[in-house]
């Protein structure tokens, strides 16, 4: 299977390239799309605390 995959991007190359080129533009069309501010942050807010032990 793998190998077939590889035989296949081996000898159609200008496909590949297209298709990692769509897949680029994909990315970076979305993320102008997105705004930062719609996407919630999954990291506890710890910078709230002040931590006195090392002063």
């Amino acid at each position: 299977m793998i190998n077939r995959i590889i035989d296949f991007s081996i000898n159609n190359k200008f496909i590949v390239g297209l298709l990692t080129l769509a897949l680029v533009g994909t990315g970076i069309w979305s993320m102008t799309q997105v705004s930062l501010k719609r996407v919630k942050s999954v990291v506890p807010h710890y910078n709230n605390y002040i931590v006195e032990q090392w002063v």
